[in-house]
Parts: structure tokens; sequence; C-alpha cells
């Protein structure tokens, strides 16, 4: 067996230093002692004189705080202050009386902690606002139909004009044919996007989108984009050209004729707005502005006719409230009261009053032939009613109105509002979400709400599957619409199979509106009211409608949260037995 050699190794200098000031900091402890034993053997007589000095020493019995601590009934502070104890003893008492009003304290402090900072308790409280806190909803009067025919027939004749050089239209702009095709494509998209046949005149016939211009199958068109080239041809060629050829809210040709607030006549321009939403053309009252409302400029927004002062307005409120503010109103700003609105102070509106005249009521009158890209069949239009941070869903929260008749249509609220300790509760124990959450917020809304997340979940299901977008939906800059033949049969299947949004949970503070009842009399030339009669010079197809709240007050649940005492003592006791093991 060969030997096995055995190599020795001596220690480092840095092994043996550890070692080396273990012994040196024992010597010098050890001297320190000897040194402290030396003194005390030499002034041992001092010490003892000392000593019986102190153990002498007694509180005066007779001054004021003595006598106060003596009748305290906490037993630590009352013991030390009795006569004739050692003072040793007394410094002992008032030590531990200490030791255990701060442990005291402290133990206090973190269960004062666990409750405030991990509610686990979810509780409705009812209370109740009055008529004149109650935000007002947004109210969307739909035009009927998207396009005005003769306008579509002009753009389609401009089209064919420029297929092989480029032309000026009517308004001595200069359009190629490229920019043509864009502007059907997008009329088509817009006036009915998930129905693969299109009706373009007042024919029955129905042609497909690739047969109503020869060679326009191919065609892509995307989104408003700021940073993309495209955005000057969409500001200053599209949007123009489309807002001619959709009909307008106001004004000699406009829809509504009259419109009255609070049972007083205001002015409609000021008043309406004209907008875009997935339903369609629709002219909107206390409208929140959707270029302040969304995070991103699109197409949709661009074809808004937004007011100055809704504008400043809005971004004012946002910018004020970080949650939504169910509870009070916001004074105006003094330059758009004087401007426009003079018949409101605050922002949103409010009903003053109790009452269906005390809310919004207006005069429509429809044009039933110049139109194409109805909206709905049968001689009536679509109301929306909605939370004016919510976009409508026309199709399942609209309200039919029947042309020529007297209609007033009577509102509830349902409001919940939040406490902020809300925020403290993990998302799946508030069972809600906040308006500004603080994970996860909306890609397009700057506000959360269950609607619009329902709109962003839709457009995103749409995208996915079919590579395109929804112009009336939320959108992102520089997708591709969804305007040809197949996109469009895509999208419109993907809406008819439905998308399941799980994530869209309620709102942590919000207002929805429930229709309580409609009384929709029927007039003629003879019966008709007189402020129509006044507006309208008693033309066919008409309405006057009247919204308003009928009750003083309105139900309101808040949602609390509270911990249970039960919880906060388990909780709080394994959390020390854990620092103690």
């Amino acid at each position: 067996m060969p030997k096995r050699e055995v190599t020795y190794n001596p220690p480092s200098l840095l092994a043996v230093l550890p070692i080396l000031a273990i012994a040196v900091s024992s010597i010098i402890i050890a001297c320190i002692l000897i040194f402290i034993l030396v003194l005390c053997y030499r002034n041992w007589s001092k010490i003892k004189a000392g000593w019986a000095w102190f153990s002498g020493l007694q509180p005066d019995q007779n001054s004021t705080g003595v006598q106060f601590l003596r009748g305290s009934k906490i037993p630590g502070i009352k013991d030390a202050m009795r006569p004739n104890i050692h003072p040793l003893r007394r410094i002992a008492w008032l030590a531990l009386t200490l030791a255990l009003f701060l442990t005291g304290v402290q133990w206090s402090r973190q269960l004062y902690g666990k409750l405030t900072e991990n509610p686990t308790v979810l509780v409705f409280d009812e209370t109740t606002l009055p008529v004149d806190r109650v935000t007002y909803p947004e109210i969307q009067i739909y035009k009927r139909s998207n396009f005005i025919a003769t306008k579509i027939e002009e753009f389609k004749e401009l089209h064919n004009d420029a297929r092989f050089a480029p032309v000026h239209d009517s308004d001595n702009i200069e359009w190629q044919k490229e920019e043509t095709t864009a502007l059907l494509y997008t009329i088509n998209h817009i006036c009915n996007p998930l129905d693969p046949e299109i009706i373009w005149n007042n024919e029955s016939e129905s042609s497909n989108a690739k047969n109503i211009i020869p060679n326009l199958r191919h065609a892509d068109i995307f989104e408003y984009d700021e940073n993309s080239p495209n955005k000057t041809f969409i500001k200053t060629k599209l949007i123009p050209k489309l807002k001619q050829a959709i009909p307008s809210c106001t004004g000699d040709n406009g829809i509504i004729k009259a419109c009255v607030w609070g049972s007083k006549r205001i002015d409609c321009n000021d008043a309406i707005t004209d907008i875009i939403t997935d339903t369609g053309a629709a002219c909107a009252f206390n409208r929140m502005a959707s270029s302040i409302s969304g995070k991103h400029d699109t197409i949709k927004t661009h074809l808004a006719d937004e007011k100055v002062c809704n504008q400043s307005e809005s971004e004012l409120y946002l910018n004020k409230h970080n949650d939504l503010n169910l509870r009070t109103p916001s004074n105006r700003t003094s330059t758009c009261k004087e401007q426009a609105h003079p018949y409101q102070d605050k922002i949103p509106l409010t009903q003053k009053y109790a009452g269906p005249r005390f809310g919004f009521g207006f005069v429509a009158q429809f044009d039933l032939d110049n139109t194409v890209c109805p909206q709905n069949d049968g001689l009536a239009y679509i109301l929306g009613i909605t939370s004016i941070y919510d976009e409508l869903n026309a199709d399942t929260g609209g309200v039919k109105i029947l042309l020529n008749h007297d209609v007033k249509i009577i509102l509830e609220a349902v409001i919940t509002i939040s406490e902020k300790d809300i925020k403290k509760l993990d998302r799946g124990d508030r069972d809600c979400i906040l308006a500004k959450p603080d994970k996860n917020p909306p890609d397009f809304y700057q506000f959360y709400t269950q609607e619009n997340c329902i709109k962003e979940c839709k457009s995103e299901a749409i995208f996915k599957k079919c590579n395109c977008s929804l112009a009336g939906l939320s959108n992102k800059p520089g997708r591709k619409l969804c305007t040809t033949l197949d996109d469009t049969i895509c999208a419109a299947k993907i809406q008819n199979d439905g998308v399941n949004c799980p994530k869209c949970l309620p709102g942590c503070s919000h207002i929805a509106y429930k229709v309580a009842s409609i009384i929709s009399v029927p007039y003629d030339e003879k019966t008709a009211p007189a402020i129509v009669k006044e507006m309208t010079g008693n033309a066919l197809y008409t309405s006057r409608v009247q919204i308003g709240f009928n009750v003083h007050q309105m139900l309101v649940m808040e949602k609390q949260v509270k911990y249970e005492w039960t919880d906060i003592i388990g909780k709080f006791y394994f959390s020390q037995k854990k620092k103690i093991l």
C-alpha cells in the first residue's frame, strides 16, 4: 500500500487575528474589574456611609405631589409612595409600573394599526341624499340615422372622379384616390360597424361592403395617432368631411329644436354636444368632455363637437377628485358661467327640485327622407340615459321613444358610495374597483367604471382575434379599424358570441339610473304640445320628452369597512408569538 503523504499548512495571520482579539479583550476586561475591586476596597468606608445615606432617603409625606400619588388607584405608583420602604424597592415599583404602561401603549398602537390598516368586514349602511345633490345623468338622443343620404352620394361621386387624377371638392380641397377611399371606408365603418351588409340608400336593396365602390376591398384605415403621418389627413380632411355628412344636433337644420332645464328654456347650442358612440351618432346633454374623460384622442373624440367650457370644467373636476365625487358637486368657473350654461352654478348638473319638468326636456324633429344608415327600425329613436362617467351601451341601456308622442320619463338613481378606508381592503375582499385604481388602471378612460371596463374588454377581444378595432369603442392610437368585409364579419362574430369580462367588477363608488316609469301620449296636429307647435310648426316626426327624478330624497348604499375584535386579538396574538419564537 503506498504511503499517504500529509502536508502541514501553518495557519495564516488572518485566521489567528480573531483569537488574538478575544484574548486581548479578555485581559482588558479583567484589568478593569481588578481596578474596580481595588478602588472599592480602598474607599469601602465612604461607600458604606453613602449607602446608609441613600437608604435613609424618604419622600415628604406631607407634600401635595406625594399625597396625590398615594391616592392613585394604580398599584405600582401607590406602593412606591408608601413611607418607610427602601429606595430600591421604591425605584423597582416605579420601573415596573412604567414598563407595564409603555408595553400597554405599544400594544394599543399595534392593535389600532391592525384595526385601521387591515379591515376584514365589509358592511353596508343606508343613508339618503337630497335630489339637488344627486348627479344628473348624461342624456343621449340618437339621431335615428348616422348620415345624410345626399352627402353620401356626393362623396361617392368625389371618389369616382378621383380614380384617375386628384380632384377638388365643393370646399376647393384637393383629394387623392387613396383619401377618398379612406373616407368611404370610414363612413362604411361608422354606418354599421358590425353588419356586413350595409344599406347605403333608402332602397330595400342591400350590398356587401366590397361592392359599394369598385376596388375598395383591401383598403386599411387606421385609428388617429398623434405621432403618425396620417394625423394631418384625419384632422384636416377626414373629420371635417364626416361632420358634413352627419345630421346636426342644433341649428336651423338640427334635430333638437328646443331645450329646457329646470322648467326654463335654455340655449341648445350651449347645452348639446354632437358625439359618436358604438351605436352611432347622437346628441348629448350633460356630457363630460370625451377628450378629458379619455386618455387618447381618437376619430370618435375628434368627431365630438366639444365646447371649450365643457373641456376646461371637466378637466378641473377630474383634477380635483381622485375618486368619483358622488356627494358634493363642484362650483363652476366664473368665466364659464358667463360664457355658457348660465342655468347652473355647479358641476356635475343636479336637479334642483323633484319632478320630471325640473329635469331636462327637449323637442326633437327628424327627417326620415334624406337619411341613410338607420340606427333602428320603425317610427322611433333611441334615448340613452347613463352616468356621466360611463360609455352607454345603447343596445341594452337605451329606451325607444316613439315619434309624435309627448313623453315623460321618471328616473331612479341607484347610488353606491364607499368610504376612503375601503382602499385598505384587497380587491377580492371589497368586490369592487376604485375609480382611480392603483393597479391595472384603464387603458383608455381616466375613470374606472364597470361599463367602461366592459367596453375596453370588448375592444381588446376584437383586436386580439381580428387584428382591428371599432371606431365607436374605446381604442388605442394607430390601430387598424375593422373596415373591410372580412374584418367586419370577424368582429360581428365576436359581438354575437359574447365576450366574458370577469375582471370588470362594479366600481366602489358608482351611480346608475333606472327608468321607473314612462308616460307616452300620442298627439297629432291639433293636440301637439304648444312648444312643439312653436318650434316645429306642427311638422311630422317630432316628439317632446321630459326626463327627471320624481322624489326629494335618494337612497344611498354606503360601503363601510370594519374590523372584528376577535380577528384583531387573534392576529395580534399570533404575530407576537411569532416574534417570541
